[in-house]
C-alpha cells in the first residue's frame, strides 16, 4: 500500500460543491483523511480500525492560511461530490483509499488478512485531483 504524495500549500477544492466546516479535535494538516469521531470532531482517519477507517472527507483549509490546524480549529472538510486537487502521482481511474497511516489515502486497497479495514476515500480524476466519493463496498477486517 503506497500512500499518495502531497504538498499541503497545494490542496485546494476546485469550483463546484463546497466544503463544510467542522472542529478539529487535534492537530491536522491540510491533505489528510478525517473521520467522525464520537464527540463529534474530526479526527485523522486510519484504516487501521472500524471507526477510524470510516473518513468522510479530506481537510482543505485550516484557519489563517497555515499548514497544519491546531486541535478545535474550525477546518474546512471537502466531503462527497467535491474535487480536491494538489496531489500528484496518481492513476486516473484509480479508487484511492483510508490508509494504515494516520490522515493519509493510499492508491491500493489494504492488504488481506492485515486487519485492516478497506474504505475508499474516491477516485483519482487524474495524477492530481481526487473526487471524493467516501464509501465502502465490504467492511470487515481484511
Amino acid at each position: 500500500m503506497a500512500d499518495v504524495a502531497f504538498t499541503g500549500a497545494d490542496i485546494r477544492v476546485l469550483p463546484g460543491v463546497q466544503p463544510f466546516r467542522i472542529k478539529a479535535g487535534a492537530a491536522i494538516p491540510v491533505g489528510h483523511a478525517v473521520y467522525v469521531a464520537a464527540d463529534g470532531d474530526v479526527e485523522q482517519g486510519d484504516a487501521d480500525a472500524a471507526a477510524s477507517a470510516q473518513v468522510v472527507g479530506i481537510v482543505v483549509s485550516a484557519p489563517n492560511g497555515v499548514t497544519t490546524c491546531a486541535d478545535q480549529d474550525m477546518l474546512d472538510i471537502a466531503g462527497p461530490g467535491c474535487r480536491v486537487t494538489g496531489f500528484s502521482g496518481m492513476t486516473p481511474g484509480t479508487l484511492v483509499y483510508a490508509s494504515v497511516t494516520a490522515g493519509r489515502i493510499a492508491d491500493t486497497r489494504p492488504a488481506g488478512a492485515s486487519g485492516d479495514f478497506a474504505w475508499i476515500v474516491g477516485v483519482a480524476l487524474n495524477a492530481t485531483t481526487i473526487l471524493v466519493m467516501p464509501f465502502t463496498d465490504i467492511f470487515t477486517a481484511l
